[in-house]
C-alpha cells in the first residue's frame, strides 16, 4: 500500500499531506479493519521518505544559523514521531531516508552554473543527516537509507572515481528547470 504524495514532508503544502496525515490515514486504515493488525505482525515494513522540501519551503526565512539548528530539530523530531506512530500502530521495520546533498540539486546548483554545490544547503542536510541518526540509533526495527553517501558518490566534492566517469557533469540537470 502508498500513501507517498510528491512533494510533502513534515509541514503543510497545498495540496499535499504531510507525513503526520499519510500516517494518520494508515493508522485509520488499521483501526478501522481495512488493514488487518495480524497482516502487520509478520513481516510488515513502511519507508518513510522525506527529501528536502520542508526546507526548501522555509529557505528563505532561515538565514541564521540558530533558525536552521531550530528547524533541523523541529523537521527531524517530527520524523521520528512518525516512526513511532508506526510502530505503535504494528509496523515491524521502519525504512528511514536520509537526505541527499541539498545544495547539489539542479535548483540550487543552478546558482553556481552546475560546476558546484551550494554548501550551506549541504550543511544544513548533513546537521539533519546527523540528528536524525541520533535520535533513531537505539531504536529497534529501523534502518535508515544513505542517501546522502549514495548521492555523494556521484555530486559530492570528491566524487569516486568510477562514478565521475559515468557522470561527468554530475550537477548540470538532464533538462531545464
Amino acid at each position: 500500500m502508498n500513501f507517498a504524495a510528491g512533494g510533502s514532508g513534515v509541514y503543510d503544502a497545498p495540496g499535499t499531506p504531510t507525513l503526520g496525515r499519510q500516517v494518520h490515514t494508515f493508522n485509520k486504515l488499521v483501526n478501522d479493519g481495512d488493514i488487518k493488525q495480524e497482516h502487520l505482525a509478520g513481516q510488515s515494513v513502511a519507508l518513510v521518505a522525506i527529501d528536502g522540501n520542508d526546507y526548501n519551503r522555509v529557505g528563505a526565512d532561515t538565514s541564521s544559523f540558530a533558525d536552521i539548528e531550530s528547524l533541523v530539530e523541529t523537521v527531524t523530531d517530527e520524523i521520528v514521531a512518525n516512526v513511532a506512530r508506526l510502530q505503535n500502530i504494528g509496523v515491524n521495520k521502519v525504512l528511514v531516508n536520509n537526505l541527499f546533498p541539498l545544495g547539489c540539486a539542479p535548483s540550487l546548483s543552478l546558482h553556481y552554473y552546475y560546476f558546484s554545490c551550494d554548501e550551506a544547503a549541504n550543511q544544513a542536510a548533513a546537521r539533519h543527516n546527523q540528528r536524525l541518526a541520533n535520535k533513531l540509533a537505539f531504536t529497534d526495527g529501523v534502518l535508515i537509507l544513505d542517501l546522502s553517501a549514495t548521492f555523494s558518490r556521484i555530486v559530492g566534492p570528491s566524487p569516486d572515481a568510477d562514478m565521475a566517469n559515468l557522470f561527468p557533469n554530475s550537477l548540470k540537470p538532464c533538462c531545464d528547470i
